[in-house]
């Protein structure tokens, strides 16, 4: 599903990168014709809908060959394309863009869902790339991994910077404060960097307890005193990556956050191909 404002921003996209005219385009003699969409790599798939969105916005026939959520091999036409061969030259690039920005997010999150296995839940941080906030986090979604705060008005995340203005138990009241005037509780949630701050929090009682950058051992000690308290779920978060994500998820948090899967996502290679 897109929303309309995700379609105005796929349809500003291409008006971007088209910028006026495509002036090599404009060269070649307009005829209708087929082209194919291609795997280059495995993959897990998400981004179709933004794609066949932008080549049947203008005027471009779209047949799916693939479906969102999935895992393909090298080689797999995810969609078949009909129409005139200037429009299809001229959204070529931002819909692959879009589509292979969206599948490494995919695949990343797929992996790290995998790794983790059942110990805990995977999500994505607000790394996100600015004015892609909304495409990169369905990507994440669509395999399986969690989106974390949609945006700052979704829940309360009291973090370092809001600590050097106020106490950890000020923020949490104020937070209660607020739910209870609000007709939608939001999630209050607080980072701590010490177990220090783990015990200042845990008096507080808010939904969550994010372990920001603790290391192994450090976050194992913070989770036994966390788990004393019923009711109060754990995040672990901070340069969690594929290489130290099995230790982690061995505590088994109910939640691990990896802004690695969309700060540092790479792209899967795709192709258009005109037959």
């Amino acid at each position: 599903m897109i929303s309309e404002k995700m379609k105005q921003k796929l349809i500003g996209f291409v008006k971007e990168d088209v910028s006026g005219k495509d002036v090599t385009t404009s060269l070649i003699t307009g005829k209708n014709c087929y082209a194919v969409i291609k795997l280059k790599e495995k993959a897990v798939i998400s981004g179709l809908d933004e794609a066949e969105f932008l080549f049947r916005h203008f005027g471009v026939k779209v047949k799916l060959q693939a479906k969102n959520s999935k895992t393909y091999n090298k080689g797999k036409i995810l969609m078949k394309l009909n129409g005139n061969n200037k429009k299809i030259l001229s959204i070529e690039r931002t819909a692959l863009n879009v589509l292979g920005r969206m599948s490494g997010i995919a695949t990343a999150s797929n992996n790290a869902q995998k790794i983790a296995g059942k110990n805990c839940r995977i999500m994505l941080s607000r790394k996100t790339c600015p004015g892609l906030n909304t495409f990169d986090k369905k990507a994440a979604e669509e395999a399986g991994v969690l989106p974390h705060r949609k945006n700052l008005n979704t829940a309360f995340l009291i973090k370092e910077n809001h600590l050097k203005f106020n106490s950890i138990p000020e923020l949490i009241r104020k937070a209660k404060t607020e739910n209870k005037k609000s007709k939608t509780k939001k999630v209050i949630e607080v980072e701590v960097k010490n177990l220090s701050e783990v015990k200042t929090a845990l008096k507080e009682k808010p939904d969550v307890i994010m372990l920001d950058n603790f290391s192994l051992k450090n976050a194992g000690k913070a989770l036994k005193e966390i788990r004393k308290q019923k009711g109060i779920k754990t995040e672990i978060s901070g340069n969690i990556n594929f290489s130290n994500l099995k230790k982690y998820s061995s505590l088994k948090p109910d939640f691990i956050s990896m802004g690695f899967l969309t700060h540092s996502v790479k792209a899967i290679n795709l192709s258009l191909l005109v037959l």
